[in-house]
């Protein structure tokens, strides 16, 4: 997956996990996501999971997983960077983008 080998160093594809991992001390890459025109930013602390570490490795796991063909998930590292609103009544989800500082 190309944004798991964007990181330095490279994340590595561990199959007892099904995830990608990589040093806990690596730089991410900027990741967005456009939605509805609006580019949502990952915060970088965000994309590395510092708390999943392999005892094997000693490698974190990534917040970029491989969705393959479908359907694909916005999970907690999205969630992180936005204001969420789940309006129930309407069936609709709305976001914000939160600023980084």
């Amino acid at each position: 997956m190309a944004i798991n080998q964007a990181f330095s160093p490279p994340a590595v594809y561990l199959w007892s996990y099904g995830a990608y991992f990589t040093t806990c001390d690596a730089t991410a890459p900027p990741v967005g996501i456009v939605l509805d025109g609006i580019t949502f930013w990952f915060n970088s602390m965000d994309l590395i999971y510092r708390g999943w570490k392999d005892p094997e490795t000693n490698l974190c796991m990534t917040a970029i997983s491989n969705g393959g063909a479908g359907p694909y998930i916005l999970g907690d590292a999205f969630m992180q960077g936005a204001v969420v609103v789940f309006d129930v009544g309407q069936a609709k989800m709305r976001f914000i983008p939160r600023p980084f500082y």
